[in-house]
């Protein structure tokens, strides 16, 4: 299993994550994705990773958002 280290910083998953929580980042290699699962990733390769949460799998894709978010990220992955 691939695995990386990563050092949250954000205000989106709090009280979840602090900022300077590590992380371990795993990669799903062919797991099943599910609700309530936390992703890690860039919405453009320049992009800061954003650290977010499961909330739904659609035929679409996985809509994520922030625990201290009130609303759904407005995209899809």
């Amino acid at each position: 299993m691939s695995t990386t280290s990563f050092t949250y910083i954000g205000p989106s998953m709090k009280p979840t994550l602090q900022e300077g929580d590590g992380l371990i980042i795993m990669s799903y290699e062919g797991r099943t994705m599910r609700c309530g699962d936390l992703v890690i990733y860039r919405r453009m390769p320049e992009a800061a990773p954003v650290v977010h949460r499961v909330v739904a799998l659609t035929p679409d894709g996985i809509r994520t958002r922030g625990d201290n978010n009130r609303l759904d990220d407005p995209y899809l992955l």
